[in-house]
């Protein structure tokens, strides 16, 4: 952040011309977005927006990057309002300017569409992740990844309406899409094993759930190690179910283990940082 600090006193003395003086300008609003410093990045943003409209036009593909980075920003600070203002606006100019099932245009509306199922509009969400869903199984194919993250988009929201078992069949076609594509035992398909597993749960149906939730744990030692977070993400949801079985001591045994793992994490994590600080003070 001291880098990016000179960076910034800099910019703020530069004209805001020229495409590099810009793109420097609009990485500065990414970094701080990502930090989480919402005000500056959309100051950044906006001072970006002001030099490429003036240098290369309201639709231009610059242009509309800008304006879909402050809509990100806005929907981050849960201003959902604001951010389908700025994405209707980056979208209409992407369709204008890329056509309707560019993959740019298509990344807006299912930006779009996640803002409306954080809203609680799930009808309005899914007619939004519909419309990406066909030009992504046009444009890339069925089994495409793009095309299965809709369709596991999809199926979270049919879970959040509780439609478990409509929720359950679309999470078989990603599951089934994912282990032709990306096979059994890839990150992204055991995922959706997860979730299969998460949507038993919601139902009561606690064996199933430890079952499909044992397949996804499996998978991930071996894919991740018993200590990745989404390993032990998996060891602490199977010990919620313990729970909810009124299997107690069974239910302390995997807090316990979800425990443990999370601190070797975290003091792996802080000895890693002592000795890059130590190497860096010799």
């Amino acid at each position: 952040m001291p880098h990016i600090t000179a960076v910034e006193r800099h910019m703020k003395t530069a004209a805001m011309v020229g495409g590099e003086v810009l793109n420097g300008a609009h990485r500065l609003g990414q970094v701080y977005k990502r930090r989480g410093q919402y005000k500056k990045s959309v100051e950044w943003y906006g001072r970006v927006l002001v030099g490429r409209e003036r240098e290369l036009g309201v639709d231009h593909p610059d242009t509309l990057s800008t304006v879909y980075g402050t809509a990100l920003v806005f929907g981050n600070q849960g201003q959902y309002d604001k951010a389908l203002e700025w994405y209707g606006r980056s979208l209409a100019g992407m369709e204008k300017a890329l056509g309707v099932d560019h993959p740019n245009t298509l990344r807006t509306v299912r930006a779009m569409a996640r803002v409306f199922d954080k809203q609680g509009q799930y009808d309005k969400a899914l007619a939004w992740h519909g419309r990406v869903l066909a030009g992504r199984e046009k444009a890339l194919g069925a089994d495409h990844p793009d095309t299965l993250g809709t369709l596991n988009d999809m199926a979270l929201i049919f879970d959040s309406q509780g439609k478990h078992d409509k929720a359950l069949v679309w999470h078989g076609r990603v599951l089934t899409g994912g282990e032709k594509a990306l096979g059994a035992d890839h990150p992204d398909t055991l995922r959706t094993v997860n979730y299969i597993a998460l949507v038993f749960d919601h139902q009561g149906k606690y064996d199933k759930a430890l079952e499909w939730y044992g397949r996804g744990l499996a998978g991930m030692e071996k894919a991740l190690g018993v200590d990745h977070p989404n390993t032990l993400w998996t060891v602490h949801a199977m010990a919620s179910v313990f729970d909810k079985q009124g299997q107690f001591d069974k239910a302390l045994q995997w807090y316990r283990r979800s425990l443990a793992g999370k601190k070797r994490r975290y003091w792996g994590w802080i000895t890693q940082k002592h000795c890059i600080l130590l190497m860096v003070w010799q």
